[in-house]
């Protein structure tokens, strides 16, 4: 089980929204500047900060801190689909491309266009809120409350 611990940054009736930034691209270890992951991660922008939408279940307010859950079984099928989407839009790309234009050229220009693509649709907001309700991450409790 993953647990996460989250800043809500603001609440309505029925919603919060929390954000999460990261310690390190890779989420592993504190070193940040001596491994190739962090290197990555400042070409390809990883450490953004992310938001996400839940509901509020516990009543937690603003500033407040809570703790959230992720299976591990659910986060093994959420990643096998981030990995999955560009590998079949390669696959797929390449083979509609060998198909129309007969070279080997086509098939390899086809799966770069393919994972170029997958890369987008991966990176936009609306693929990022269908794997959020695929994860469902369940809020635990709250950590701590700021105080004012």
């Amino acid at each position: 089980m993953l647990l996460e611990r989250l800043k809500v940054l603001k609440t309505d009736q029925r919603y919060m929204w929390l954000e999460n930034k990261p310690q390190s691209a890779c989420g592993s270890c504190q070193h940040g500047g001596s491994c190739g992951v962090s290197t990555l991660s400042k070409v390809f922008n990883f450490n953004r900060n992310n938001i996400l939408k839940l509901q509020n279940h516990i009543k937690a307010k603003q500033d407040d801190w809570v703790e959230i859950a992720i299976p591990d079984s659910v986060l093994l099928k959420s990643s096998f689909l981030v990995y999955l989407v560009p590998l079949l839009a390669m696959i797929v790309f390449a083979i509609v491309a060998k198909l129309l234009f007969q070279t080997e050229l086509s098939s390899i220009v086809g799966a770069i266009m393919g994972l170029f693509l997958s890369a987008l649709v991966i990176k936009n907001r609306t693929f990022n809120v269908v794997l959020q309700e695929i994860i469902k991450p369940k809020i635990s409790k709250v950590i701590q409350k700021d105080i004012l």
